[in-house]
């Protein structure tokens, strides 16, 4: 049972996806900043580069954009992440990669690394409200990924 139907329904989910490309761009730029600062340890009080906080930038990097790509419904990118079709694959998503960036953001948080930690929040909470949305919303209103679907449609009898 859908809680938003008909057209406030695509309203609301086209909302939701330019919503969850700006977070996508904001995890990225936190990405980069991540990774130039496991290059650029003196915050930290080490001269050496933290090969875990390089990591994990580029994995928020290609996260994002992976994501973006998701959200903008290319097709090919679907062929390898099957699960990015649908809200809820992509709220699941963005809370697993949250957490990781949330425990990177805590390693360091009381040094220099307040932002990473708040992009990992964000990305939690954001992948909890397309968990929520997908409950809410259609699936028939959403018209998700340019009518891909994770299910198939079913044979009609003849």
């Amino acid at each position: 049972m859908a809680c938003i139907k008909g057209e406030r329904g695509v309203q609301f989910v086209r909302v939701i996806r330019f919503t969850s490309v700006l977070v996508q761009i904001f995890v990225m730029a936190t990405g980069c900043y991540t990774t130039f600062l496991g290059f650029d340890t003196k915050c930290i009080g080490t001269d050496s580069f933290n090969f875990l906080m390089i990591l994990i930038g580029v994995y928020m990097v290609i996260a994002g954009f992976v994501s973006i790509l998701a959200e903008l419904s290319f097709r090919s990118i679907f062929n390898t992440f099957g699960f990015l079709k649908s809200r809820g694959g992509r709220g699941t998503f963005y809370i697993i990669v949250g957490s990781l960036v949330i425990a990177e953001g805590v390693d360091y948080f009381d040094v220099c690394n307040h932002v990473t930690f708040a992009a990992g929040v964000c990305y939690v909470s954001w992948g909890f409200f397309n968990l929520l949305t997908y409950a809410c919303v259609g699936s028939n209103e959403q018209s998700e990924s340019n009518g891909a679907s994770s299910f198939p449609k079913p044979r009609e009898e003849q």
